[in-house]
C-alpha cells in the first residue's frame, strides 16, 4: 500500500471457533510462522496474538476494546501531558523475580534506542512521549526519554504535549515490558524457551519452527488463579486453506483465518461458530483474537 495515500477502510475480521474446544487447552490457527517473540523487534498479527500471551503491560484491552488495569492497577493525570502509573506490588516475572518501574523504564528506553532497529520505534514516538523522536534519529541518548521511577511501583511519563488517548496506545506491543538481565545474558536468543523470562498469563514451553509453540499456564502471574486455561497451543499454518480445513475436522479450536471465497458457504453451515466483526483500520491494525484467561469468545454485532 502506498502510504502517501493511506486512508480509513473497513476490515471485515472473520473468525470461526469451536464450541467443542477442550476446557483448558486451546488450539489456535495462527497463520504464518512468527519472525520473533522479542516485544521490540515484532511487527506482525501473528507475533502480536502470542506476545499478549506471553507479556503483559501496563493496561490491556478486554474483548470488547475497552483499556483495563493490568500492571498497573491505578493512574492519574491532571493534564493529560504528565502521567503516574501505580504498578501492583504482586506482579513477578517467570522467575520469581518482581516487575518493577525501572523494569518500564528499561524497556521502553529499549524500544527507542536506535541500536534495537524496532520496527515500532515510531509508535513511541507517535504517543508523544519527550523525547523519543530525538532518540530515534540518533540526537540525544536514550536516558532523555521522558519516563522515569519514583519508587519501585511508581512510573511517571512525560510527554511533549496532551494527549488524551495515551493510555490506550499503552496496549499496543511495543509497550511491554521485557527483562534485562535475560537479554543482557542471552543477546539475540534471549526468546528460546530455556532462556525466556516473561510476565503473562502463560509460559513458553517449546517451539518448534514453521509448526507450533506450546503455551503452559504462568504460576507467577499476578492473576493466576483466574487464567482458566492450562495450554495454548499455537500451530503456523501459511496456506488458509489448510488452516480452515483443520478446523472444520476439529484439529483447531478458533482460526481467524477465513478464505473469503468460503465465507457464504461457511455462514450458511456454520453459522453458530461464525463470526464477523467490521473493524475500521488505518493501513495495518493488531487484531485480538485471543484473551488470556477467557475461554468463552464474544462476537461483536453491529
Amino acid at each position: 500500500m502506498n502510504t502517501a495515500q493511506t486512508s480509513l477502510f473497513l476490515l471485515i475480521l472473520l473468525s470461526l471457533f469451536s464450541l467443542s474446544a477442550s476446557a483448558d487447552h486451546l488450539t489456535i490457527g495462527n497463520g504464518v510462522e512468527v519472525a520473533t517473540l522479542d516485544p521490540h523487534k515484532a511487527q506482525g498479527v501473528a507475533e502480536s496474538n502470542v506476545l499478549r500471551d506471553l507479556f503483559e503491560g501496563l493496561v490491556i484491552t478486554n474483548r470488547r476494546g475497552d483499556i483495563v488495569p493490568a500492571n498497573a492497577h491505578h493512574w492519574q493525570t491532571n493534564d493529560n501531558q504528565h502521567y503516574r502509573f501505580t504498578l501492583r506490588d504482586d506482579i513477578f516475572w517467570s522467575n520469581g523475580e518482581p516487575v518493577t518501574a525501572q523494569d518500564y523504564v528499561y524497556s521502553w528506553r529499549r524500544a527507542v534506542d536506535p541500536s534495537t532497529a524496532s520496527p515500532y520505534a515510531w509508535f513511541l514516538s507517535a504517543a508523544h512521549i519527550r523525547g523519543a523522536q530525538a532518540i530515534i534519529d540518533g540526537t540525544s541518548p536514550v536516558s532523555a526519554l521522558g519516563v522515569k521511577t519514583e519508587g519501585p511501583h511508581s512510573l511517571l511519563v512525560e510527554l511533549d504535549r496532551p494527549v488524551p488517548y495515551f493510555v490506550h496506545m499503552l496496549a499496543h506491543t511495543s509497550f511491554l515490558p521485557v527483562h534485562q538481565k535475560t537479554i543482557q545474558r542471552f543477546g539475540d536468543h534471549w526468546t528460546q524457551p530455556q532462556h525466556i523470562v516473561t510476565n503473562g498469563a502463560f509460559l513458553l514451553i517449546e517451539w518448534v519452527i514453521n509448526k507450533r509453540l506450546e503455551l503452559g499456564r504462568n504460576p507467577s502471574y499476578w492473576d493466576h488463579a483466574n487464567t482458566e486455561l492450562e495450554r495454548v497451543t499455537y500451530l503456523a499454518l501459511d496456506n488458509p486453506i489448510s488452516e480452515m480445513y483443520r478446523f472444520m475436522t476439529g484439529e483447531i479450536d478458533l482460526t481467524s483465518t477465513v478464505p473469503l471465497e468460503h465465507y457464504t458457504r461457511l455462514r450458511r453451515e456454520q453459522p453458530e461458530s461464525f463470526c464477523v466483526n467490521p473493524i475500521y483500520a488505518q493501513s495495518f491494525t493488531n487484531l485480538i483474537r485471543y484473551v488470556p484467561r477467557l475461554t468463552t469468545f464474544e462476537c461483536v454485532r453491529h
